[in-house]
């Protein structure tokens, strides 16, 4: 279903498969901005996870696939501590990543 992740940076997705790898298996969808990226297995795809998203159903309902996700969580980059004050350093970085990427 879709979704939105609050994670702390990019998150990949890949699909595994036997048989054919030129094969399109799904789609990975970006429904609020009308995308859909066909992958095929072991395509791997690198996306922003706050933006809504969902994996499609298999192309070939004969065909075993498995999606993999990877991303870092953002509650781990602060030890897991979410209530941990920033440092004076920490604080800096985020004003500038805020004022690269328009935030």
């Amino acid at each position: 279903s879709t979704h939105v992740d609050r994670e702390f940076t990019y998150s990949c997705v890949t699909i595994v498969a036997s048989g054919d790898i030129d094969e399109v298996v799904a789609y990975f969808c970006f429904p609020t901005i009308g995308i859909a990226v066909p992958l095929r297995p072991f395509d791997v795809l690198f996306f922003d996870p706050t933006v809504p998203h969902n994996v499609s159903s298999r192309c070939d309902n004969e065909r075993d696939i498995f999606c993999l996700s990877f991303y870092l969580k953002s509650n781990i980059i602060g030890g897991n501590d979410n209530t941990r004050e920033l440092t004076d350093e920490e604080k800096q970085l985020l004003k500038l990543y805020k004022n690269t990427h328009g935030c």
